[in-house]
């Protein structure tokens, strides 16, 4: 980093400012007599007012008499007055904010006299210098909307179906595919053995399952127990091999279900708050057709994220970055599969874990302070009037499920500041791909611009991963 010090002077203090790693600033002042005469004939007259002296009404008494009386005090409250004095004269001077209202500084009275000047070393976190954005080189690479057709609306009204269905649980026949199995699931490397899955349901198919719990499956009975080893499909990146590797597990078959779907009528439709069948078929598409958007819009907010991050480089505060990661250590150990994942992993992964929550802080707040900075660079109106509120119909719930501010660029604040915080990176993604240049993959492979997007990995996104591998 390139250690930026400046020199300032006015009528009272002579100092140097020098901005270190972490925006930590270091002043280095000498406080001028004006300022300790001040600070003296201050703490006099402080003391004077608490404290009692016969003959003399409080705040009345000969100032000869407080130095002779009370001279440890004294001089312990000069040194506060002459300290508080001259900071507050440096930040006029300096004009370097402080990083918020409640930011602690450290204070150092290296010399002083009764009347002569003072050396006083302060030391504080400053916000971020962050530099502003050239809209001009922003280019992203051109993604397409999925198509949405009828096979697609005709599979979300069999989601709809299944979410609806009653279920039957034949006990005398061994597992078909088709059905959906309840299972546990239990690590027997561990002692005593630690359970992964509890009454979980799958679907018992080759497309969805795991090529070893499928084998480990067929056949088997409700109240079969076998055990086995989880052995990672030949598709499974080698990231998550390693993260993953073969593990001894036993497997009980709890129960077999076969769901009783409801017909596709108007009852059904009401049940997700519509009239009829086909005013459900045609919000669907709709809705489709506007999460097929907000995925290819989401491409493109990634691209920007990682353009900024890839090409704005400032130091960050230590403590808000601390509070980040702190924040979202405990946000993802809130969650009881996280805490079980953590529980079962070994010390490597847990490690990996913990360094991507890291990972993820950092570019959250990094994003956050360009977007502040772009936000009053380019006067982007935001109001709070405009935070989202959800008033999503009862189709939209079951399509998108509940949602929340949860993503890895977030901050983590109270829930008004989240959905603030929220409003602020959508209008900041919302400009930047206005302004940026769309181009096809092969035109940014032939001017060099291609490159791998690092993707941020929720802590659930890995547990669900973790799940169909075990």
């Amino acid at each position: 980093m390139t250690v930026e010090k400046q020199n300032f002077k006015s009528n009272t203090v002579d100092f140097t400012a020098e901005i270190k790693a972490d925006c930590i600033v270091e002043y280095r002042v000498k406080a001028l007599p004006e300022i300790v005469k001040k600070a003296r004939h201050d703490a006099i007259r402080s003391i004077a007012k608490e404290v009692s002296i016969p003959g003399f009404r409080k705040g009345r008494a000969p100032s000869s008499l407080i130095v002779k009386n009370y001279p440890e005090p004294l001089e312990k409250r000069c040194k506060e007055k002459v300290a508080a004095y001259a900071f507050e004269e440096c930040q006029k001077v300096s004009t370097i904010p402080l990083l918020n209202h409640d930011s602690r500084v450290e204070v150092s009275v290296v010399e002083q006299s009764e009347d002569g000047d003072a050396k006083i070393i302060y030391s504080f976190e400053t916000q971020p210098d962050v530099p502003s954005i050239d809209l001009e080189k922003i280019t992203l690479e051109r993604q397409e909307k999925e198509l949405v057709d009828a096979k697609k609306v005709d599979q979300s009204i069999e989601d709809i179906r299944l979410y609806f269905a009653d279920w039957e649980r034949p006990r005398s026949r061994i597992v078909e595919e088709g059905d959906y199995v309840l299972i546990d699931l239990s690590l027997t490397e561990k002692d005593p053995p630690q359970k992964v899955f509890e009454e979980d349901r799958f679907l018992f198919s080759r497309e969805t399952m795991s090529k070893w719990m499928f084998d480990t499956l067929t056949g088997m009975k409700v109240g079969d127990i076998k055990q086995t080893v989880s052995i990672p499909d030949e598709e499974t990146s080698e990231k998550l091999k390693e993260q993953i590797p073969p593990r001894g597990v036993e497997l009980t078959l709890l129960s077999i279900e076969k769901p009783l779907l409801p017909p596709i009528d108007d009852v059904l439709a009401k049940r997700v708050g519509v009239k009829t069948v086909e005013e459900m078929r045609q919000n669907l598409e709709k809705i489709l057709n506007r999460q097929a958007e907000e995925r290819r819009d989401a491409s493109y907010r990634a691209q920007i994220v990682d353009h900024l991050l890839e090409n704005y480089s400032f130091n960050l505060p230590k403590s808000a970055l601390t509070k980040e990661v702190v924040s979202r250590l405990e946000q993802a150990t809130s969650y009881p599969e996280t805490r079980k994942f953590l529980d079962n992993s070994n010390p490597k992964l847990r490690e990996k874990f913990v360094q991507r929550i890291k990972d993820q802080s950092e570019r959250a707040l990094r994003f956050f302070y360009l977007a502040e900075r772009l936000v009053k660079d380019q006067k982007i109106p935001i109001s709070p009037k405009e935070v989202h509120q959800n008033n999503a119909t009862p189709l939209e719930t079951f399509l998108y499920g509940s949602s929340a501010f949860d993503s890895a660029k977030t901050i983590r604040k109270e829930p008004h500041d989240i959905a603030i915080c929220d409003l602020i990176l959508r209008k900041t993604e919302d400009f930047l791909i206005s302004k940026a240049k769309l181009e096809s993959k092969k035109k940014k492979e032939e001017n060099g611009e291609s490159k791998q997007s690092p993707q941020e990995e929720s802590p659930e996104k890995d547990q669900t991963e973790e799940k169909k591998e075990c």
